[in-house]
């Protein structure tokens, strides 16, 4: 049974954490990727990783494809650009579709292009940490899968495509990273969390001891 945001506000239960105002959500980013964790040092080993893989790709091109030049620039505008950029509805539709898994009723998708950041949120629905995770890397997760099998069972040039939108798109998951990364930063903490659409902001709560 999920917390009710007046439940939250309890000052004899919960202590109110911070508060996020969502035109600060790129600082916000920025500070808890910088931290050093498990969910921190996931993310920064798998674009390496993702990044090694596209210059071993890039070698048998080159080596042993005979794509030309022509394809190797297509292809490659469509996996840094055009996929990526038909995938941001696709990611963010999943969050949606996982806080409606957990609970949440009322979804809504933005975009500031001020902050260039996409986003999903769910109004005065209280999310556990748990919760908030499976939001967080359920397009991470679905997306890169499907990438790395587009990489195994197509052929020809696209799949130089696939290799480069997948790390594309897992640096694109930096804002979900950090937001775990928050989460584990206080891994001490039970925390609650819930956005205010008529305020843009984000409540984060912890509960207290009994």
């Amino acid at each position: 049974m999920n917390i009710s945001v007046p439940e939250l506000q309890d000052e004899q239960k919960y202590h109110l954490l911070t508060k996020l105002h969502h035109n600060d959500i790129v600082p916000f980013v920025f500070r808890y990727i910088r931290k050093i964790n498990p969910v921190t040092f996931v993310f920064y080993v798998l674009n390496i990783l993702f990044l090694a893989y596209i210059l071993k790709y890039l070698m048998n091109i080159l080596l042993y494809a005979n794509f030309g030049l022509k394809n190797i620039l297509l292809y490659s505008a469509s996996g840094l650009i055009i996929f990526p950029v038909i995938l941001i509805p696709i990611h963010e539709i999943i969050h949606g579709l996982v806080y409606l898994v957990v609970g949440a009723k009322r979804i809504k998708f933005g975009i500031d292009l001020s902050q260039y950041i996409f986003y999903v949120t769910a109004d005065q629905f209280v999310a556990s940490k748990n919760e908030i995770i499976k939001v967080a890397f359920a397009p991470f997760i679905i997306i890169n899968i499907l990438l790395i099998l587009g990489t195994q069972y197509f052929e020809g040039p696209v799949t130089w495509s696939f290799v480069l939108c997948l790390f594309v798109h897992s640096t694109m998951c930096i804002g979900d990273f950090s937001m775990a990364s928050f989460f584990i930063e206080h891994c001490d903490k039970k925390l609650y969390t819930y956005d205010n659409l008529n305020e843009k902001s984000s409540y984060f709560y912890e509960k207290l001891q009994d």
